[in-house]
């Protein structure tokens, strides 16, 4: 940033600290031994015991499956809706962000139990398999996984077009139009569940490894299932 401050993404980035300050100036912060939650909002004591007690279930059940728990806390932030879209400029369907911190937006009427386990667990998973990977993994294979983790479930009826590949898949989920991109969430996670299928959450933790040290998922993929991606 110091070398090129206006190069287009230090820009980016610089405008979207400043917009995380200005927005978080005032949010009070509640430390555990795993976890960091910062609120919008003083009187949000029970919600906030509320989602730590989300978090811990998340790392207990998500570090079962992947065998991983991070060892550093993790920052997770509670906003209103209207901050966190102001703030990430995600698609309105979004209901959770993992950008190195979990973002929630969880102002108005809380969720319930069940809905807020889930919404942690999955933003939870990103955190692990960003971490596993070493930030690596595809964007589809990102989605697909962290909703297998949160207990979802694949449609049988889904319809793949056959001429999808994995690239285009990986655009499909990252599509600025709001519809192609829930498309793309519901394909990534039947191809996840498809290879949790072939080879369970063991071959599943060692796609990751490769993904860390470096292989390609053209490479990795193959050498895990036996199958060429066009298979896949």
């Amino acid at each position: 940033l110091e070398r090129e401050p206006e190069h287009p993404s230090a820009r980016r980035l610089l405008a979207k600290i400043e917009r995380e300050r200005h927005v978080e100036a005032r949010f009070q912060r509640v430390a555990s031994a795993h976890f960091v939650v910062k609120s919008w909002g003083a009187r949000d004591g029970d919600l906030t015991r509320a989602v730590l007690s989300a978090l811990e279930g998340a790392r207990d059940q998500v570090g079962r499956q992947l065998d991983y728990r991070p060892a550093d806390p993790l920052t997770v932030v509670i906003y209103s809706e209207a901050q966190f879209r102001s703030l990430t400029g995600v698609h309105g369907w979004v209901t959770g962000l993992f950008d190195g911190k979990i973002r929630l937006p969880l102002g108005g009427t809380p969720p319930s139990a069940a809905t807020l386990e889930r919404l942690v667990t999955h933003e939870y998973a990103h955190a692990v398999i960003h971490q596993l990977s070493r930030g690596r993994a595809p964007r589809w294979l990102q989605e697909g996984l962290a909703q297998a983790l949160e207990g979802a479930t694949a449609d049988p009826l889904l319809r793949v077009p056959g001429s999808l590949t994995l690239a285009g898949l990986e655009a499909l989920v990252s599509d600025v139009d709001p519809v192609r991109a829930r498309a793309g969430y519901d394909i990534a996670l039947w191809v996840t569940d498809d290879l949790l299928d072939r080879g369970g959450m063991p071959a599943m933790r060692a796609l990751l490894a490769r993904l860390a040290a470096g292989e390609s998922v053209a490479h990795a993929v193959p050498g895990l299932y036996g199958l060429r991606l066009s298979e896949l």
